[in-house]
């Protein structure tokens, strides 16, 4: 998931990887001394995060944001207002 923080600035929150997804991670400091992703649950972000994607006052501005709408109702967050670019 990526965010915009302020104009000109992002985040990405990686959640949800699994090996294979054709993404190269580093996995030098895995706690356990394998190969574990280091990312967050996803149901600890959304958690998070629902207050604001919910959050009337706040206008969600993004690309193809339909789709991401859709796929967050599907976790029980309803993303509105939104404004999709698209």
């Amino acid at each position: 998931m990526s965010l915009g923080t302020a104009p000109g600035e992002a985040c990405y929150i990686p959640t949800g990887h699994r090996r294979g997804d054709g993404l190269s991670f580093d996995l030098s400091q895995a706690q356990d001394g394998g190969d574990a992703i280091t990312q967050m649950r996803e149901a600890d972000v959304l958690a998070r995060l629902k207050p604001l994607l919910e959050d009337d006052a706040v206008l969600k501005v993004g690309q193809n944001l339909k789709y991401d709408a859709l796929v967050f109702l599907q976790r029980g967050i309803r993303l509105d207002p939104i404004d999709d670019t698209m």
